[in-house]
């Protein structure tokens, strides 16, 4: 180097910008002592990473990147006793974020954990051994994670041969990480992701044809109330109407039984009168009582008839699928427990919406003077 060339001087200068987030505490005093926990952890692994091991550089670097909080804390929470600046502050700290460790509510909720959907099984245990840290199972814990894993787990074949085989947690994790990544080689080797696509538009076609086929199932049939065809259950046309021939409700008079019954019986007495010369005063009372017998059968089958016939219709307002065990109530009578069936009502309409309105319309009004 010449002498008249100024010396070059080269100036190295360390900075050390942690990249820790400031700590903001949540409203659940559980999920604060582990955000704390976790926390914790990233700011002492930048504080080694930067070499920062001096406590009164660490105590000052948890004030500035902690937040607000841990500033305020720090002045309100009662000192110490203690050398080490950083530990005092780490604990006072600790008492005031982290909660009572109880090891019955941890094993509470080790025991609720379950796996989720297409999680892996290494993934799985992991998550287990994070939390079994808390339940204090010392010396069993891989024995608690594994019999955990076998209840929880779906894998059949996977729980009989670890069963049968007494396999260890860390053989198991190991044949489980085998057979998953097998079954996925497996899927591609296949092309499910293909088949699976056709599968299910043949799926859904074969939806559609079941459908159309269903739709042709359904039968029409000619109504005996209206005479017409139409579906059963539709709305009848003939419901409501008074039929012209007997004046009754609920079907016209191009199918009154009434009609047909009557020329059935005067068809029979006149073959009885063709075959007879003679007729008495008996025969003929009897006839007359056999006339209204009749009558009151019709009514009756007529009546039975038509009940069914508005049920079909959905015109009777019931109460469906009602067991009679649902239908009543516990009462005690004398220390004793009594299931009685309340009186609240009929289970049917005896009469439809369309017979009340006529019968409002045919009320007359009387006046007294």
């Amino acid at each position: 180097m010449d002498r008249g060339e100024p010396q070059q001087i080269t100036v190295i200068t360390e900075t050390r910008n942690l990249r820790s987030q400031p700590f903001i505490q949540s409203d659940d005093q559980i999920s604060t002592g582990k955000h704390w926990e976790e926390w914790m952890e990233s700011i002492e692994r930048e504080f080694r990473y930067f070499r920062i091991t001096e406590p009164a550089d660490k105590k000052d670097a948890l004030i500035i990147y902690g937040g607000k909080d841990i500033s305020r804390l720090e002045r309100s929470l009662r000192d110490e006793e203690g050398e080490d600046e950083y530990k005092v502050l780490k604990n006072k700290l600790n008492k005031y974020y982290l909660p009572k460790k109880n090891k019955h509510h941890a094993r509470y909720l080790f025991f609720k954990m379950k796996p989720f959907r297409d999680e892996y099984t290494v993934t799985y245990v992991m998550r287990l051994r994070e939390k079994a840290h808390e339940c204090e199972f010392e010396a069993t814990c891989d024995e608690r994670i594994l019999e955990h894993c076998i209840q929880t787990i779906t894998n059949q074949d996977l729980i009989k041969r670890a069963i049968s085989k007494g396999w260890n947690l860390d053989k198991f994790v190991e044949e489980a990480g085998q057979m998953e990544d097998t079954c996925l080689q497996m899927m591609d080797i296949k092309g499910d992701h293909r088949d699976i696509g056709t599968s299910s538009i043949n799926k859904i076609q074969s939806n559609r044809s079941s459908y159309n086929r269903s739709q042709d199932y359904i039968t029409k049939f000619d109504c005996g109330y209206c005479g017409f065809e139409h579906c059963e259950g539709n709305k009848c046309p003939a419901y409501g109407k008074q039929c012209r021939n007997c004046e009754k409700y609920n079907h016209f008079a191009s199918v009154c039984r009434a009609g047909k019954k009557k020329q059935q019986y005067r068809a029979g007495n006149f073959r009885r009168e063709g075959r007879s010369v003679k007729k008495t005063t008996e025969e003929k009372i009897e006839t007359d009582s056999n006339t209204d017998i009749s009558d009151y059968d019709e009514d009756e089958d007529y009546f039975g008839e038509t009940i069914k016939h508005i049920m079909k219709i959905r015109k009777v307002k019931t109460v469906q699928g009602i067991r009679d065990m649902d239908k009543t109530v516990t009462i005690r009578i004398d220390d004793v427990d009594v299931k009685v069936e309340p009186d609240s009502g009929a289970d049917v309409n005896v009469m439809d919406e369309n017979q009340f309105l006529k019968f409002q319309s045919n009320t007359h009004t009387v006046i007294q003077y």
